[in-house]
């Protein structure tokens, strides 16, 4: 728990200094989901000028998952 309250604290610190932002694209692993997606709806809430959205399983370029 106190791992997903940190991790909604610092996505919201970057989410409000991209203030001037219309699309954001955030990049996480698929075990974010649930944490994202209840962070994503509230962003959306408080920010109705930018829209929001989120990869899930992502992986760097010339990268393999699991490494």
């Amino acid at each position: 728990m106190k791992f997903i309250k940190s991790l909604v604290f610092v996505l919201s610190l970057l989410f409000s200094l991209s203030s001037n932002a219309k699309q954001i694209t955030v990049a996480a692993a698929s075990d974010l989901k649930f944490a994202l997606d209840e962070i994503m709806a509230t962003f959306k809430k408080t920010n109705s000028g930018d829209d929001i959205d989120a990869l899930y399983d992502f992986v760097l370029p010339n990268e393999t998952p699991g490494k």
